[in-house]
């Protein structure tokens, strides 16, 4: 497409190149994958001091709540996956703006994580997270 254009004495778009690269495609999913990696990794040895810290939860529901948040994660991830793949296959020309609506979903997820103050919250963080971690995964893995 690239080589079309100069042809005709015309530029594409800027930095589309490099953007094309496919090490660069690559080290750019992966971040993304990490993000999520990591922000899964992080939330599991958390939840239990913000959910008694913040939340005050007693201690016998402690570990039925850590579970159960950590079960909408992965029930969310597993409900958003396939429809994130059909969409992005039916929708988009290119996978690109869905990934990337899953990254600043995965952010906004984190905020609302960071700033809950009740376990419904938490749920609705976990599951946002979940799914946009599923669509990163998703779309990712099909660039």
């Amino acid at each position: 497409m690239l080589k079309r254009l100069m042809e005709h004495g015309q530029h594409g778009p800027i930095g589309l190149e490099w953007r094309s690269n496919t090490v660069f495609i690559v080290c750019t999913v992966g971040v993304g994958m990490f993000v999520d990696l990591f922000l899964y990794g992080l939330i599991v040895p958390a939840l239990p001091f913000m959910l008694q810290d913040r939340v005050h939860v007693p201690d016998t529901q402690m570990q039925s709540t850590i579970s159960n948040l950590l079960a909408i994660y992965a029930a969310a991830s597993m409900l958003a996956s396939p429809v994130s793949g059909i969409l992005a296959d039916r929708l988009s020309s290119s996978r690109q703006l869905p990934f990337l609506l899953g990254l600043i979903f995965l952010l906004l997820a984190t905020i609302l994580l960071a700033l809950g103050k009740s376990v419904t919250e938490l749920a609705i963080a976990r599951s946002l997270q979940g799914a946009s971690g599923g669509v990163v995964w998703t779309i990712g893995i099909a660039i």
